[in-house]
C-alpha cells in the first residue's frame, strides 16, 4: 500500500468513526440507554480508547526516533524548530508537554531496538508492547509496569536462582496478565512496587549512576513575561547554586562601605 493509499484509508477510518460516535454524543442520547447498554458502551469505547492511546505512544516513539541528535542538524524536531521531540508531539497533538513527556518516555521503553544491519530486536519490554498494540492494556497500567520494573532492569536483569528465569521479564509478564484479567491500575502499580522491591531491594538506595542520568536543568518557553524552569541537581552542584542565589538576594549584598561628606 502506498503513503496515499495509506493516508486516505487513515482518513476515511477516522470519518466513520468520528461520525458513529457522534450518535451517543447527541442530546439525549446517553440518558435513551439502558444500564447494559450503557455499561457496554463505556466498556468498548474504552477499548478503542486503549487501541488509540497504543498508537499514540508508538507514534511518540517513532518521532523520537527521528529526531535522534546523532542525525544531525536535519533530525525531525530540529527541522520543525522544536527543541525536543516532545515539543513536536505538544505542538502538533495540542497536548500538554506533561502529556507529550510522558508517552516519550513509554515509547522509550517499549521500542524495539535495532541492530547495525538492521534487524529489529524486541524492546525492554515486549509484552507491554503487545498489549497496548491490541487495545488490552491502558497506557497508566503501562506507565505503571514500566516505570517501576524499568529502574531495576536499568541495573541489570535479576536471574531467579531457582527457576532459572529473567525475573523482570516473568515480573512484565505477571502483570500484565493481570491488568488485562480487569485489575485496577493502581493496583497493578502496587503489584509493580512490590515485585520491584522484591528483585531489587536496594533500588531505593541513593545510586551515584542513576543521579547522574537524572541530573539537568530544563528551560521552559517564554510566558507571560517569565521563562518557567525544573529540573535536578547534584547535591553538591545544589549547595552551590543556593550560595549563589542567597548572595544575590540577600538585601544587604548590595551594601557595602559607604563614605559620607565631613559635617
Amino acid at each position: 500500500m502506498t503513503a496515499t493509499a495509506s493516508q486516505t484509508s487513515l482518513d476515511e477510518a477516522a470519518a466513520t468513526l468520528r461520525s458513529t460516535l457522534a450518535v451517543f454524543t447527541e442530546p439525549g442520547a446517553l440518558a435513551a440507554l439502558g444500564d447494559q447498554d450503557l455499561l457496554t458502551l463505556l466498556r468498548e469505547t474504552e477499548r478503542l480508547g486503549r487501541s488509540i492511546d497504543g498508537v499514540r505512544v508508538l507514534a511518540a516513539g517513532e518521532i523520537a526516533d527521528r529526531s535522534r541528535p546523532d542525525l544531525g542538524p536535519g533530525h525531525l524536531s530540529t527541522r520543525l524548530g522544536c527543541r525536543t521531540p516532545a515539543e513536536v508531539i505538544e505542538r502538533t497533538a495540542l497536548v500538554s508537554g506533561r502529556t507529550a513527556r510522558a508517552r516519550v518516555r513509554l515509547a522509550e521503553r517499549i521500542r524495539p531496538a535495532v541492530t547495525l544491519t538492521g534487524e529489529l530486536l524486541p524492546g525492554a519490554f515486549p509484552r507491554v508492547r503487545a498489549a497496548l498494540a491490541d487495545g488490552t492494556l491502558s497506557t497508566d497500567a503501562a506507565a505503571a509496569i514500566v516505570g517501576e520494573l524499568g529502574p531495576v532492569l536499568d541495573r541489570g536483569s535479576v536471574i531467579d536462582a531457582i527457576e532459572g528465569v529473567d525475573g523482570v521479564h516473568a515480573a512484565e509478564h505477571e502483570l500484565v496478565a493481570a491488568a488485562q484479567a480487569g485489575e485496577p491500575c493502581d493496583d497493578v502499580r502496587m503489584m509493580a512496587q512490590t515485585r520491584a522491591l522484591f528483585l531489587d531491594p536496594d533500588g531505593a538506595l541513593p545510586d551515584e549512576e542513576r543521579a547522574q542520568r537524572k541530573r539537568g536543568i530544563h528551560l521552559g518557553r517564554q510566558r507571560d513575561g517569565v521563562v518557567p524552569f525544573n529540573g535536578a541537581l547534584l547535591p553538591e552542584v545544589a549547595a552551590q547554586l543556593q550560595l549563589l542565589l542567597d548572595a544575590y538576594t540577600n538585601p544587604k549584598a548590595g551594601e557595602g562601605p559607604r563614605f559620607v561628606p565631613d559635617p
